[in-house]
């Protein structure tokens, strides 16, 4: 294990926030340093954790999505069982090969596994279809019950689509932001390390220890003994 100044976690950069704040608040505090803490860190420090708020604002908003798609797959898978009930040919039988012509090509018990967006469009479909086939009988009610839970479950994708989307962009912009928080507090250690004692310094900035990766000879060592 090694210690070092620089920071590389969120609970690392929340620390070094802490120690610049309670340093500028300490009337004792070195002039140079205190100046020298809003002009090298103050925009990288409010950009890092505004990037931090809205990655984690963006990943719950994902993950509720995720949730209100699977619920509503649920609601339509639900709906299509009960259509497919009523879907009958002229003989007042089920029609599976009629089915799989609405479904375009898939059999209807391919839907329920199939990938969400394939299954939305596939009922999509069915749903368009209906009225153009007078060879066959239907529940009206049941096949509108499954255009609403359609549309819901198209909603809730491009929900989620938008929300996982969001994320990533989130992501990038925090891992940016974070990049610069680690080199302008980097400057600002440097700078107090030039103006105040050893035991100045030490008192006033946390260090950090590190792991240390083991090497690849030693990795191979170990695993072999």
């Amino acid at each position: 294990m090694s210690a070092t100044y620089r920071t590389s976690t969120y609970d690392q950069r929340e620390k070094a926030s802490d120690a610049m704040e309670a340093y500028k608040a300490d009337a004792a505090s070195n002039t140079t340093v205190v100046g020298a803490i809003p002009m090298l860190t103050g925009d990288a420090k409010a950009a890092y954790f505004a990037a931090y708020e809205a990655h984690n604002q963006a990943t719950g908003a994902a993950q509720v999505a995720v949730r209100e798609v699977e619920t509503r797959h649920d609601e339509l898978m639900s709906a299509f069982r009960f259509f497919m009930a009523t879907l009958l040919d002229g003989e007042g039988h089920a029609d599976t090969a009629a089915a799989t012509e609405l479904l375009d090509g898939a059999r209807p018990s391919e839907v329920a596994t199939m990938a969400y967006s394939k299954a939305h469009g596939r009922i999509d479909k069915l749903c368009q279809r209906l009225s153009s086939r007078t060879d066959l009988s239907y529940d009206a009610d049941r096949a509108s019950a499954l255009q609403t839970a359609n549309d819901a479950f198209g909603k809730a994708i491009a929900t989620d689509d938008a929300a996982w989307r969001t994320k990533t962009a989130c992501g990038t912009a925090l891992s940016a932001a974070a990049q610069e928080f680690d080199a302008a507090y980097a400057r600002l250690i440097h700078v107090a390390k030039a103006n105040l004692s050893t035991t100045d310094f030490k008192a006033a900035f946390p260090r950090f220890v590190r792991k240390e990766k083991a090497s690849t000879k030693a990795a191979v060592s170990g695993s072999a003994s």
